[in-house]
């Protein structure tokens, strides 16, 4: 499976190359690095892809529905697009375009969460590409964090908070704060999340 990195101005999709023969003989099967059993290590660059700004964030769009293009990767950028990308192919499939910059992604089954330079949160639909929701709460300023938690979702901004926010009623249910900074990262620890 590749792997997608960021750079500022591209996004690359790297691919492993074979670590060794198999068995050390010259059948031409081969084996593939592993990190802890998970991904293949990246060894070649085998794509690049132009975006008009900085990408900010990327996450995978993993589904059965896409079976020609293979798998999908989702950029957000600088630029104020979203675009779904065939890793298969190296074609665009879909650009969104937003007032200001995407600083994070989040997706759950068929819904993209996209954080936005505005403070607010969309929600969208990947199968009919539509907007389904906006949620707002953050004062103006980017969220540059998301988090899905079960039904939940966990948005970090800059404006000190972090909110603890439903996807099933699409309300505000926690408002943390206490951060003195940017809330530019969250992970679940066991039960403790950390900002």
């Amino acid at each position: 499976m590749p792997l997608v990195a960021g750079t500022p101005t591209l996004v690359a999709v790297v691919e492993a190359e074979a670590a060794r023969r198999a068995g050390g003989g010259d059948d031409g099967g081969a084996r593939r690095r592993r990190y802890r059993g998970f991904f293949e290590v990246p060894t070649e660059c085998v794509r690049t892809w132009e975006t008009d700004g900085s990408v900010y964030t990327l996450v995978a769009l993993d589904d059965d529905r896409v079976v020609s293009g293979g798998y999908r990767v989702v950029s957000g950028d600088a630029a104020g697009e979203v675009k779904v990308w065939s890793v298969g192919t190296g074609d665009c499939e879909r650009t969104l375009h937003f007032d200001g910059q995407v600083y994070s992604l989040a997706i759950d089954g068929e819904t993209l969460f996209i954080g936005l330079i505005s403070g607010e949160i969309e929600a969208w639909n990947t199968v009919s590409w539509t907007r389904e929701r906006t949620l707002e709460g953050h004062t103006p300023s980017c969220v540059s964090s998301l988090l899905l938690v079960g039904d939940l979702l966990v948005s970090g901004a800059g404006d000190t908070t972090t909110r603890v926010w439903s996807t099933t009623t699409w309300e505000c249910e926690h408002t943390l704060e206490g951060d003195t900074g940017s809330v530019v990262a969250l992970a679940l620890c066991g039960n403790t999340l950390a900002t």
